[in-house]
């Protein structure tokens, strides 16, 4: 008998399978599900990272009271009972651009144009739009309608209220939690690290592709299909390539690499078979929790 066979007696057959859940809560009994460490990144670099605390809003949003049309700042008095059979004439004191501060205190009789997005001025309880107005010169407008408290201005904090939870921890940021984020004046937040990882082939039938295929070889699809997969997670990984079925080698490997890695995700070699080394390397190295999943069916709806 060959002194690298493996015995019956030495072989496991493992009958029992997990379901995923059972899996999952196995594994975290043991401990290794906790999350590796939290680092802090930028916002432009946090896209499909998760949240690694509460993120309360240090400001309100928006910042300021602004006006939402494009139109003229008035006092709730100077409109009253005002329609298109009688019309008003206020005097414009002024104007207000985005991104400027205003100065003025309008008081009745007076009104102040402003843009959309720019901030209220004191005295106004509202803003006619522009399409209820004319023009008369730069110094007088027509008001056609009479408004409400409030009419067309987005309140300091109506969007987001300071000290408000906006992001729980444990979110996935996406392109909405980057908007929000920035939209508060943050512009780094802390995340969960992500795990580094290796994934390797094994099977002394699989070659790499780009390679020329030999009879009975096969091309390796598992190791790329897996590392491409959890590229798009986000996780860092390498795919280290084939390591054929080979006890020793690949304890070797999996040795030389398993303090370099968080995880080292293996393909192939898991049954109880005399070529099915990855067990054996692993019972070595540590313990097995679960070997085995059941197989999950999915109903798709239409």
């Amino acid at each position: 008998m060959d002194s690298d066979a493996v015995k019956a007696s030495d072989r496991k057959v493992f009958h029992r399978l997990a379901s995923i859940e059972e899996a999952l809560y196995l594994l975290d009994k043991e401990g290794v599900l906790k999350p590796i460490g939290v680092e802090e990144v930028y916002v432009y670099n946090s896209l499909g990272r998760v949240i690694a605390e509460d993120i309360y809003a240090p400001i309100d949003y928006p910042p300021f009271d602004r006006s939402e049309v494009d139109g003229y700042a008035i006092a709730l008095k100077s409109v009253e009972g005002v329609d298109e059979l009688h019309p008003v004439e206020l005097k414009v004191i002024g104007k207000v651009s985005v991104g400027e501060r205003p100065e003025f205190n309008i008081s009745i009789g007076e009104a102040v144009e402003i843009d959309t997005g720019a901030m209220i001025p004191k005295g106004a309880d509202g803003v006619l739009m522009e399409e209820y107005t004319e023009k008369v010169d730069k110094e007088k407008v027509v008001a056609f309608r009479s408004i409400y408290p409030g009419e067309n201005i987005a309140f300091a904090g109506s969007d987001i209220a300071l000290g408000e939870l906006v992001i729980p921890k444990g979110t996935k940021i996406s392109f909405t939690e980057v908007g929000v984020l920035t939209a508060l004046g943050i512009d780094r937040v802390k995340v969960f690290k992500n795990p580094r990882v290796l994934v390797i082939s094994t099977g002394s039938e699989l070659i790499e592709p780009g390679k020329k295929l030999v009879e009975g070889k096969l091309y390796d699809i598992n190791g790329y299909v897996v590392a491409s997969l959890l590229k798009t997670l986000g996780i860092d990984v390498t795919l280290y390539g084939i390591v054929e079925d080979d006890e020793e080698l690949l304890y070797k490997v999996i040795v030389d690499n398993i303090n370099e890695y968080d995880i080292i995700v293996t393909s192939g070699g898991t049954s109880a078979g005399e070529k099915d080394v990855v067990y054996r390397v692993f019972n070595k190295l540590g313990k097995i929790v679960v070997h085995g999943l059941r197989a999950v069916s999915y109903t798709h709806l239409t």
